[in-house]
């Protein structure tokens, strides 16, 4: 659970974060960033926590993760077919 919450809190700050509010110029740029990763530590550990107290009292972990495997191939034509387009415009 840390290291899914150290990793997503990684990916928050770098592709969400710091796009929607790039930091602005001050000394101490490195103890705010690390603050700021801190508290989406915390944040990704009490939403884990509401989403189980919400939704894991209904369902099984096996259900959830059979819904999530399910689902996943949905968006396989649409990740393959960025990925095709972005690989022939490198090449034109």
């Amino acid at each position: 659970m840390i290291m899914i919450a150290l990793a997503l809190s990684g990916m928050l700050l770098n592709h969400i974060v710091l796009v929607a509010r790039p930091p602005e110029a001050r000394s101490d740029l490195y103890g705010w960033l690390l603050w700021l990763r801190r508290g989406l530590m915390v944040a990704v550990i009490i939403s884990g926590w509401l989403f189980y107290q919400w939704v894991g009292r209904h369902h099984g972990l096996i259900g959830l993760g059979l819904a999530a495997f399910v689902v996943w191939p949905n968006a396989c034509p649409a990740c393959w077919h960025s990925s095709i387009g972005r690989a022939q415009t490198v090449k034109e």
